[in-house]
């Protein structure tokens, strides 16, 4: 599968399983990156694909009803290194008998993510945290050394605001998300520095955020 990329994708990358939590307007688009780039992609989602979903997230409406971890393998047919598991992830179920070299986040709260970077911490895993807001999407990739710093300056669901009705994000918002995490995974895989913080509005092309570490060291603006 590899053939034609194989200068481009780093032999350990190939070699990577990649766990995605959450499959909707990001984690949709991550999978269908990721399972082109890595030797394993397990995802988990509990949730169905609903008309709404359409419009940002990587399914057609024959998919419709769905669950969306299960969707995705009917769109990604023929990829024998996807696993889609139609339950919400919990303590018990990255005992796989694999080894995890990254963790995903494409959730929708703040207690969830706190959870998710918990196992990624665990099993000595890179975790990337993925939001989106409007048309501005944020990627967050975390060494297993830096999260317990990650958690400690994790907002709350009390604390963080409402988004504004129908401007949740957008299909070209997700895939420039989706881009972000395999490229920062590629730069990872090389033994590249990665930066731990990147802020995109996607619908201006406007780099707002370059944060390479997470006391803030080598912040960029407005590039």
């Amino acid at each position: 599968m590899y053939e034609r990329q194989s200068l481009l994708i780093p032999e350990a990358m190939q070699r990577a399983t990649v766990v995605v939590v959450g499959c909707g307007m990001l984690g949709s688009w991550t999978v269908q990156s990721l399972v082109r780039t890595v030797r394993t992609v397990i995802a988990y989602d509990m949730d169905e694909v609903g008309p709404e979903n359409i419009g940002t997230q990587s399914y057609d409406f024959m998919l419709i009803g769905m669950n969306k971890a299960q969707a995705l393998s009917m769109s990604l047919q023929g990829f024998r290194n996807y696993l889609g598991i139609p339950e919400r992830l919990t303590e018990d179920d990255l005992n796989l008998g694999l080894e995890v070299d990254a963790i995903v986040s494409a959730v929708d709260s703040f207690e969830a993510r706190r959870m998710v970077a918990a196992h990624a911490e665990r099993l000595g895993a890179v975790f990337i945290d993925t939001r989106a807001h409007g048309t501005v999407g944020v990627v967050l990739c975390v060494k297993p050394s830096d999260i317990p710093s990650y958690l400690a300056t994790l907002e709350s669901d009390d604390t963080a605001p409402e988004p504004l009705c129908g401007a949740e994000g957008t299909g070209f918002n997700g895939l420039w998300v989706a881009s972000q995490v395999t490229s920062s995974l590629v730069r990872h895989f090389r033994g590249l520095p990665v930066p731990f913080k990147v802020v995109h509005d996607v619908g201006m092309d406007l780099r707002l955020m370059t944060q390479m570490t997470p006391s803030g060291e080598g912040v960029v603006l407005g590039v």
